[in-house]
């Protein structure tokens, strides 16, 4: 970003930079046109290890350099469509209107609870810029949000409750299948290829292979579908770890008939010692050995074919 910083680049010349930087993530992700760039940028269920080069220009823009070149109230030229200077007077004032406000507790955390927040009159010249360019930071965060709920498909999981956030790095986006990061993305944002969806964009009539549903929608393929829900496939997955249980149980209780073998260790006594009486230790079982066990599993062997 130092490059945007130090050259006298408009904010439309960066917005091109970032619709074309865009294309080429979406195409490297595996992901289709459509998805918005909150999916991307946005600090939200998923959150990507991304950053827009908007936002990143808006950040060198509003961070101050030198204390007289401040005072010296050089213009920044950004162009018409957005103003530096306003953007870091908005900042500010939200900075001071939470002081005026003062600490208010958010969460279900105690009164006081959490690290006490900076404010503008006791912060020194490196925390006032950090600051500002984090207020610059969360107003485009902000415009994300906004932009998330109006959308209908894609913001979907701002109704979401009890979801835990996912953050993915970018050790993960190097250890994840391409395949399998962009049915991630696109299952969070609705935006796969189920009947409904090709119904939308091509005006297609599907229906669901199985009950012959019009217009299936991405819910109704992955927990909706009753005749999937007869057949057991839905809980298949389930069904292979509880069936790798069983074994493992089954193992041990045919195991736990035999008697118990003692493991007698060899002690070893030094010249002019003596030898200590030692218990041989027991092996441990995962069952008394002085009761009957039975093993019952409900598993079903089902012949499906995907």
């Amino acid at each position: 970003m130092w490059p945007l910083k130090m050259s006298e680049i408009p904010s439309s010349t960066a917005s091109k930079m970032d619709g074309k930087a865009n294309s080429l993530i979406r195409k490297w992700l595996g992901l289709p046109r459509c998805l918005s760039e909150t999916g991307l940028f946005g600090r939200n269920i998923l959150q990507l290890p991304l950053q827009s080069i908007s936002l990143g220009y808006m950040q060198e823009k509003t961070r101050p350099t030198d204390q007289s070149v401040w005072n010296a109230n050089a213009k920044v030229p950004t162009g018409r469509k957005w103003n530096a200077q306003t953007e870091v007077d908005q900042a500010v004032g939200r900075l001071q209107h939470r002081e005026i406000v003062g600490r208010v507790q958010a969460g279900r955390g105690g009164l006081g609870w959490g690290e006490a927040p900076r404010f503008w009159s006791k912060a020194n010249r490196k925390e006032r810029k950090e600051m500002v360019v984090a207020g610059v930071t969360r107003m485009e965060e902000d415009h994300y949000k906004i932009k998330a709920v109006s959308q209908g498909r894609q913001g979907s999981w701002t109704t979401w409750e009890g979801v835990v956030n996912r953050n993915i790095s970018w050790s993960d986006l190097w250890k994840i299948p391409q395949a399998r990061l962009s049915f991630l993305i696109r299952s969070i944002y609705d935006t796969l290829p189920c009947p409904r969806n090709l119904h939308q964009w091509f005006g297609n009539e599907e229906c669901c292979s199985h009950c012959n549903a019009p217009n299936a929608s991405l819910q109704h393929i992955s927990s909706g579908c009753k005749i999937v829900l007869s057949q057991g496939r839905y809980r298949w997955r389930h069904d292979q770890v509880l069936r790798k249980l069983a074994e493992v149980l089954e193992v041990c209780r045919k195991g736990n008939k035999e008697p118990p073998s003692a493991e007698d260790h060899t002690s070893f006594v030094s010249e002019g010692g003596v030898r200590r009486n030692t218990r041989p230790t027991e092996t441990a079982r995962l069952f008394s050995p002085d009761q009957e066990w039975n093993m019952r599993v409900d598993l079903t062997v089902l012949n499906l074919n995907y």
